[in-house]
């Protein structure tokens, strides 16, 4: 996708700073040492372009014909002055109208992007935005197949030490996952790695569960027919 978007744009550099689960900008992908070191500065000022962009900003786009003449972040422009950028051009990439990162491309040159059209601009942001998305789509269905098949080796480890049924050994890896506030994947990968839970206790089955048990015996039940 970045390889795609410098050769359309005729870039010399190029990064991806993406928007993280708790909502914070954070690296994605570089062309250079001297970019990733750009937009890690960038980060940790919490000033520059892609910030602006992706917090306080409506705009999709973000344009700086002459890095050296741009004043408005004063910390970015040094860094991007030091890393041999002369021109640059931030675009937001939005999915569902909603920010998912930035795409930045750099010039060595000054006016590097002044020719290229705002047609050609919002196409190279959705076409980011897009391969993010499905990169994302890819790697949280990843995620999820390895969470269930975690959750399932723990309830079946559970199910054979205290010889209970499959609902049980599941509340149990609920119930001890709420109580410390651990997703219930973390919780069945603990288990799994340490044989063991800490903390939990020995009569958890009855607190749970009461006398459910997986091979539990039927009672006869006696029915006195009145005469």
């Amino acid at each position: 996708m970045l390889e795609f978007a410098l050769e359309t744009a005729n870039a010399d550099f190029g990064g991806v700073n993406l928007i993280g689960r708790r909502r914070s900008l954070e690296y994605g992908g570089y062309t250079s040492h001297a970019v990733s070191e750009l937009h890690e500065t960038e980060l940790a000022m919490g000033e520059g372009p892609s910030v602006q962009l992706t917090t306080s900003s409506t705009s999709l786009c973000v344009a700086i014909p002459d890095v050296v003449r741009d004043l408005r972040w004063p910390a970015w422009t040094a860094a991007a002055t030091r890393a041999g950028i002369s021109s640059a051009l931030i675009l937001r990439m939005d999915v569902r109208k909603s920010a998912v990162g930035t795409l930045a491309l750099y010039g060595a040159q000054p006016r590097a992007f002044n020719t290229l059209s705002d047609t050609l601009r919002v196409s190279l942001a959705k076409h980011a935005a897009v391969a993010v998305a499905t990169a994302r789509h890819e790697e949280f269905m990843i995620e999820a197949v390895d969470s269930r098949k975690f959750v399932g080796q723990a309830v079946g480890i559970l199910m054979e030490r205290y010889d209970i049924d499959e609902s049980i050994a599941f509340r149990i890896l609920k119930e001890y996952s709420q109580d410390n506030n651990l997703r219930v994947h973390d919780t069945a990968e603990q288990l799994i790695m340490n044989r063991r839970l800490r903390g939990l206790p020995r009569d958890i089955v009855q607190q749970v569960s009461g006398t459910h048990k997986r091979r539990s015996l039927r009672v006869p039940v006696t029915v006195t027919i009145p005469p």
